[in-house]
């Protein structure tokens, strides 16, 4: 009896089944895993390079920025500023309490005039002078707008329109002379000017202080004439061959 004959489509079967699983196409499964998994690693690593490229092109720009910012910023400071000015007599020097000057009293009260040059306004930042008083105590400075480099103040006691402002100028008290001012803010067009001291009103303490003379024949270096003094007994203005200390400041 011959065996009875079987199909090639059941010999396949049989092939595949009894054989099992083939070591090398397990192998090609890892290999493609491990393929799957190089594509994840490059696409992540991609990615990430990506990404951080990006934060730190942000991060550079942000910084770039903040100092472009900062310079900016420190450039528009500096230029806000303005140009610094001062107005002077003369100079202080060191030991002119040995020299003659300017009495400063309820009576005299001394001062000299300045120009502010053509061109924007000048705003005035402090106003002060150089002085010695035996005692702690203040006198006061007053800011005063005049007509011309011949002109005085309105009033002798400082009481009329002309005058921009007055405040209190603290004196130490000492055997020297010290430069002492206050700090003030006053818009000044183009024009004339005077600032005087003196004791006796606008809430000054001290009654006397003495304002010496410093190099120099006499008069002020400023092309403003010679300083002066408003006598209160009788209101007249005086002219002093002497070479005080007393100055405004100011920005442009």
């Amino acid at each position: 009896m011959n065996a009875p004959s079987m199909s090639p489509a059941i010999v396949l079967v049989a092939v595949l089944t009894g054989c099992g699983a083939d070591p090398s196409a397990g192998d090609a499964g890892g290999a493609a895993v491990d393929a799957s998994s190089l594509l994840d690693a490059g696409s992540d690593a991609g990615s990430d390079a990506g990404s951080d490229a990006g934060s730190d092109a942000g991060s550079d720009a942000g910084s770039d920025a903040g100092s472009d910012a900062g310079s900016d910023a420190g450039s528009d400071a500096g230029s806000d500023a303005g140009s610094a000015l001062l107005f002077q007599c003369v100079s202080a020097v060191s030991g002119n309490e040995l020299n003659p000057g300017m009495a400063l009293s309820n009576d005299f009260w001394p001062g000299f005039r300045f120009e502010v040059p053509a061109g924007p306004d000048v705003t005035a930042t402090s106003i002060g002078v150089n002085a010695q008083a035996s005692a702690p105590g203040s006198i006061f400075a007053a800011l005063v707008r005049l007509s011309g480099p011949g002109d005085a103040p309105d009033a002798s006691d400082l009481s009329g329109p002309d005058v921009v402002l007055t405040v209190p100028v603290v004196l130490p008290g000492a055997p020297v002379s010290t430069t002492e001012a206050a700090a003030i803010s006053a818009r000044l067009a183009p024009g004339w000017y005077a600032a005087v001291f003196g004791t006796g009103a606008f809430g000054a303490t001290l009654d006397r202080a003495n304002v010496h003379s410093n190099a120099g024949a006499g008069g002020c270096e400023s092309g403003s004439g010679a300083p002066f003094t408003i006598r209160q007994s009788d209101g007249r203005v005086i002219p002093q061959a002497a070479t005080p200390h007393m100055s405004v400041s100011g920005v442009r």
